[in-house]
């Protein structure tokens, strides 16, 4: 289960959606994007990260305390481990074992 982990400069709360053992703060999501972080306050965050959402490349879901995101990269990663298992699966020959 993806962890959430909160960091802000401004000591309020940014929820971000991580992969387990792949932590993500809002400052990599836009390091990934090669976007620079300065000022990293509050609401330059929140634009950079409401831009990259615009631009398809970060998701975002609305919480009570504000707004999830992540990056389509994980998005990604988490399908292709789902297809690879799934094919993984159809590739059986078909016999069961009926003990």
């Amino acid at each position: 289960m993806p962890k959430i982990i909160y960091e802000y400069p401004d000591e309020e709360r940014l929820e971000v959606l991580v992969l387990a053992n792949s932590p993500c703060t809002p400052s990599e999501l836009l390091k990934i994007e090669k976007i620079p972080v300065k000022p990293n306050t509050l609401e330059t965050l929140r634009k950079k990260l409401d831009w990259l959402v615009n631009q398809g490349k970060l998701k975002k879901k609305r919480v009570a305390q504000g707004n999830v995101y992540w990056h389509m990269s994980i998005e990604n990663y988490k399908k292709k481990t789902l297809m690879r298992a799934t094919e993984e699966l159809v590739r059986t020959d078909g016999r069961f074992d009926e003990s």
